[in-house]
């Protein structure tokens, strides 16, 4: 499985996950020997480094075109949500010319969409970056389990306004 729609990265990779400087997860990410940085691009955050290797891997976002994922996500927005599906199509550079047409033919099944190339894309800290089956075997040799259950942390949820109020939900125990 991958994140979403989306095809996986590459068979090796490490993906990159933002956390707030002073969450419990950083405290338990660096005794688990997992690669902590600053975030370059916002303060207070932080980057959590995984190295991944796709056990079941077929197919990548290199072995796929621009077309084959936005088919994907035109699908997956038609028979699965019903709603708006979130998709980054990465294309390569042959394929750069093509997402003016790409949009031309979706216009009418996808909401939204958004591209960025698969390589060379100028950002640091992607979320995802290629690597080699011996770099992920380095990374990963020492990693020890994560222990997530004493993790007292919770995501905050979305909070849904309209033109006339706000559904907020407020946690008296903390």
């Amino acid at each position: 499985m991958s994140h979403g729609i989306h095809f996986p990265h590459s068979k090796y990779y490490i993906r990159r996950i933002r956390v707030q400087e002073g969450s419990e997860l950083v405290k338990i990410a660096k005794e688990a020997g997992y690669k902590v940085i600053k975030d370059k691009y916002s303060e207070n955050t932080m980057i959590i480094e995984f190295p991944v290797k796709k056990e079941y891997f077929t197919r990548g976002k290199a072995d796929v075109s621009i077309w084959e994922q936005a088919e994907n996500a035109a699908l997956y927005q038609k028979y699965w949500s019903d709603n708006q599906v979130s998709v980054t199509v990465s294309f390569k550079d042959e394929e750069k010319n093509d997402i003016k047409y790409l949009l031309q033919s979706f216009e009418d099944e996808l909401k939204a969409i958004s591209f960025l190339p698969l390589k060379e894309h100028g950002y640091e800290q992607a979320p995802f970056e290629e690597i080699s089956e011996e770099e992920y075997q380095r990374l990963s040799k020492y990693l020890k389990p994560l222990y997530l259950e004493n993790v007292k942390e919770q995501a905050r949820g979305q909070i849904f306004c309209d033109s006339e109020d706000c559904e907020i939900h407020i946690n008296k125990n903390t």
